[in-house]
């Protein structure tokens, strides 16, 4: 059986959240809740977007051999 990797959060630079995205290794999680994600003048092209009332049962949900980018807003 193989052993699950923990996963915990770290910050990283907006230089390392850009390669990573530009390497296409990162699923992307925009938290904003509704209301204020219709407002945004820009979205990130390709993230999941989570309400953060979600959060918890939605990320067990993410591949989780991929890194996770979170924005929040």
């Amino acid at each position: 059986m193989a052993e699950e990797k923990e996963r915990k959060p770290i910050r990283v630079s907006l230089e390392e959240a850009k390669r990573i995205y530009d390497e296409e290794e990162a699923t992307v999680l925009d938290v904003v809740d509704p209301g204020s994600y219709e407002e945004l003048d820009f979205r990130i092209q390709g993230a999941v977007r989570i309400d953060p009332g979600q959060i918890d049962e939605e990320f067990e949900r993410l591949p989780k051999e991929r890194t996770v980018l979170t924005y929040c807003t």
